[in-house]
């Protein structure tokens, strides 16, 4: 059986669902798998350089002093990264943090905050987006975007984060009648061209004066997108890529302490080879490249 083209993008999107996980997520399981993640949880009190939690069940001072503390930000608390420069355990466990949090700035009763060892926060966010990067060279996931025509434009510039464009169709606008705008069909490959980062439309093979103001799908691939914020999202089918990738680089900066470090190398090193692997994906077919 033929299906309209409409109803073929339409499962091809509804099959495409892709799930987000948030970039203090990824950051979370990085530490979790080198094993500095000491502490998660979130603030219970703090003053002008304290912070205080009741579960954090540690006994000696030295256990938490010289660590890192992150006391991450939402869109209704400020991030702050923290020295551990003392802490008092006993009923009322206590972190003292260089330097203070700053004037009329402290974390909010509620706020989530991790403690790290070995690394500051700002290393293992700087290696996500190498991650994120590289990743890049490899994963490619599909993206959409709706353009308007105008009947005497035939130059467009092409939708922000578009790495490949494979296809375009046109959409059916309120109140139209056209029978074959109304059945949806693929724009024809000759018919458009990319250059410098523009959709160009060719006169000689389509009169845009008959598409005044109709709608154009266009499908492509883009790569993942830096993450700008601790809330920035990336396709769950990097999460195993990106972990193994940070991983492998921050251990690498220590493998010379000892041969755990050397360990945990060498499994990141391979784990990262099979993701690689994994997540690798083709240029669509026909496909234009618009970077």
């Amino acid at each position: 059986a033929k299906f309209p083209v409409c109803l073929i993008s339409l499962l091809s999107e509804l099959l495409y669902q892709e799930f987000r996980v948030a970039k203090i997520d990824l950051i979370k399981l990085v530490a979790r798998n080198l094993g500095v993640l000491l502490h998660d949880s979130t603030v219970k009190v703090a003053t002008n350089n304290t912070l205080n939690d009741d579960l954090l069940l540690y006994t000696q001072t030295e256990q938490l002093k010289g660590r890192y503390l992150y006391a991450y930000g939402t869109p209704t608390h400020i991030a702050f990264s923290r020295l551990i420069s003392d802490f008092t355990s006993g009923a009322t466990p206590t972190i003292q943090v260089s330097p203070s949090w700053g004037t009329n700035s402290v974390p909010t009763i509620g706020q989530s905050f991790l403690i790290l060892d070995y690394f500051k926060i700002e290393e293992i966010r700087a290696v996500t987006e190498e991650a994120i990067k590289a990743a890049g060279k490899y994963f490619l996931s599909r993206t959409y975007a709706t353009l308007q025509l105008i009947g005497t434009q035939y130059e467009y510039v092409v939708p922000s984060g578009f790495a490949f464009i494979s296809d375009m169709h046109f959409v059916p606008s309120a109140g139209n009648t056209d029978h074959d705008v109304l059945e949806q069909y693929s724009v024809p490959r000759h018919m458009w061209r990319v250059e410098n980062s523009r959709i160009v439309f060719n006169p000689e093979y389509i009169d845009l004066d008959d598409y005044d103001k109709e709608f154009v799908r266009i499908i492509g691939q883009s790569r993942p997108a830096l993450l700008a914020n601790d809330e920035s999202t990336f396709d769950d089918l990097l999460e195993q890529y990106l972990v193994a990738h940070c991983v492998k680089e921050l251990s690498w900066r220590r493998m010379g302490e000892n041969q755990g470090w050397a360990a945990k190398y060498a499994a990141a090193k391979q784990a990262l080879q099979e993701e690689q692997d994994r997540i690798s994906t083709g240029v669509g077919a026909d496909a234009v490249r618009v970077e």
